[in-house]
């Protein structure tokens, strides 16, 4: 966190219950914080995904505008959140492994069926498929079947760590065409049925995000994404609680 242009108020508590559940709350002002919506406060929960950087997810969120930011692997918590953000920073097994020792795989698949506000970063996308070539025998969360998460092609440099070009169908409701950062060596080579999505080309054309309702996934990083992440996280954050902003033209 960058503590020229934010001051937070700090606080961790460890959460007295079966599965040991961990909660750090994030409040105060932030500097370059930006309401979009007027006097409108909403509050977002950051899942704590075992190695996932949550420093510059806080910070981004609280640029958004959003009151109070909470990290935590608490599944009462996560379930009724009025935002979810699940990032990702780690390997598709290391990821479920831990949302499955914190007990917050099923929290997660019925806050997605309700269509409850939930935004999934880089694994956190590869996660909805129900399995990954990184991770052989690893399940995921199956929302999404019948696309696998593969490994970029031999021929194709490993990890993508670039920018990018996103190109979004014109269907999407959150999702613009513009630049993103990326980190990935897998992804998702086809759109499951249902689902908006946008594609990018690293060798290869795949998915670099997808979204249905109020459900959101992006394998690149909002969070490092400069001003078209900002604006992204914004359209979903204002748009999923039914407030009022003004459109946001594509840079392209």
């Amino acid at each position: 966190l960058d503590s020229s242009s934010f001051s937070f108020s700090l606080s961790l508590s460890n959460m007295s219950s079966s599965n040991n559940s961990t909660t750090t709350v994030v409040s105060g002002s932030g500097g370059n914080s930006t309401q979009s919506s007027g006097n409108a406060e909403y509050r977002v929960v950051v899942v704590k995904t075992s190695s996932a950087n949550t420093g510059s997810m806080v910070a981004t969120l609280r640029r958004c505008g959003a009151t109070t930011v909470t990290i935590t692997d608490d599944p009462a918590i996560v379930a009724a959140a009025q935002l979810v953000v699940v990032p990702g920073v780690s390997s598709f097994g290391s990821t479920m492994d831990y949302l499955r020792k914190k007990n917050l795989v099923e929290t997660l698949r019925e806050r997605i069926a309700r269509d409850d506000p939930t935004f999934l970063v880089c694994v956190g996308l590869q996660i909805l498929s129900e399995n990954s070539e990184e991770s052989p025998g690893c399940k995921g969360l199956g929302v999404i079947s019948a696309v696998p998460c593969v490994r970029f092609p031999p021929a194709v440099r490993v990890p993508q760590q670039a920018w990018n070009v996103v190109t979004a169908d014109n269907g999407c409701k959150f999702l613009k065409t513009g630049n993103a950062y990326f980190s990935n060596s897998y992804c998702l080579r086809s759109i499951p049925l249902g689902w908006r999505a946008a594609t990018s080309e690293h060798g290869v054309l795949f998915v670099s995000a997808l979204e249905r309702g109020k459900v959101l996934a992006t394998q690149f990083h909002p969070e490092l994404s400069g001003s078209y992440g900002l604006a992204l996280m914004k359209s979903w954050i204002i748009s999923s609680l039914g407030l009022h902003v003004p459109p946001t033209p594509s840079p392209f």
